[in-house]
């Protein structure tokens, strides 16, 4: 499908999963990841260790590119997923309150 697609002249595919990601904008997610040049862009959202857990999560690194992802991680395993979410724009009091990444 992809490759039919891409021979067709088709440059860029949005891939969904998640019932977060249907309740998206989309036209401006798109236009940041044109802006950007990324290869990939990723939706995600902010949460709290009380909610962390029921999601697969993603641990980033200082530049917010994604180093680790867990799936529905617990204990220490959760606790090793916490990311400093003011990379992605959040703001300070709400990084410090929803120190997860879920997808």
């Amino acid at each position: 499908l992809f490759d039919e697609a891409v021979r067709d002249g088709v440059e860029d595919f949005l891939i969904l999963s998640g019932d977060h990601l249907y309740r998206m904008d989309y036209r401006e997610f798109v236009k940041k990841h044109k802006e950007s040049n990324a290869d990939i862009t990723i939706a995600a959202l902010p949460c709290a260790e009380k909610e962390a857990s029921a999601f697969g999560l993603m641990k980033i690194d200082e530049a917010g590119k994604v180093v680790e992802f867990a799936e529905k991680p617990k204990g220490d395993a959760l606790t090793a997923m916490q990311v400093d979410t003011t990379v992605l724009g959040v703001d300070p009091a709400t990084a410090k309150a929803k120190p997860y990444i879920a997808s």
